[in-house]
């Protein structure tokens, strides 16, 4: 593995670099990201089962990528999860990890291109920058997890410098459409020294 991704990730421009970047990704990426320590799908995971979230009933895992993030919940015991992304690539390798009841493609224009009335929690491991799902997005994932259900998420460093997804998160809780059961500030890729922030919304309407 010569090239470091992680290097460049953090400094794309555009949504069409970003899927060609990924699509360039995906064969190393498991590996890139488990020499870095990366522990924010486990943490999302504990969260999820922290706040008591059945692990019987369906979970969306958006921006699922390779799948790290459905081992993760997997490995605790959830074992009704289906995934979305807007890499063909990646898709390909979560799906023959054979942990997703369906995997879905999506684009970043349609990034929610799915029957969203079925899933009791919704979950978004890693995915908050800007170039993969901006601060308006927490509410719109937010609805995807049925009224009590939760959604889980993280917002790393580099999205904690845009005072949005922070914002939006104060907008759902003061108009009462949340409230954030979970909220743990910790490792996300020790190796780099990045660190994450792990929400649990419950959605209350």
């Amino acid at each position: 593995m010569n090239r470091k991704f992680l290097d460049e990730v953090y400094k794309l421009k555009n949504s069409d670099e970003t899927i060609g970047f990924y699509k360039d990704w995906s064969n190393s990426y498991d590996q890139e990201l488990y020499l870095n320590g990366y522990i924010t799908p486990l943490r999302c995971a504990k969260a999820l089962e922290t706040v008591n979230a059945s692990k019987d009933e369906k979970i969306m895992d958006i921006g699922c990528g390779t799948g790290l993030s459905g081992e993760a919940f997997k490995k605790l015991g959830f074992n009704n999860i289906d995934g979305s992304d807007f890499s063909n690539e990646m898709l390909q390798i979560a799906k023959s990890k054979k942990i997703y009841s369906n995997l879905i493609l999506s684009s970043h224009k349609n990034p929610l291109n799915f029957n969203k009335g079925v899933y009791s929690n919704s979950a978004a491991v890693g995915v908050f920058s800007p170039l993969h799902a901006m601060p308006d997005m927490v509410s719109r994932i937010l609805k995807v997890a049925k009224i009590g259900g939760f959604f889980v998420f993280s917002l790393n460093d580099h999205a904690l410098e845009n005072p949005g997804y922070k914002r939006a998160i104060t907008d759902l809780v003061d108009n009462r459409n949340a409230e954030v059961v979970f909220e743990e500030y910790g490792d996300h890729l020790p190796k780099i020294k990045l660190n994450a922030l792990i929400f649990v919304l419950k959605r209350l309407r």
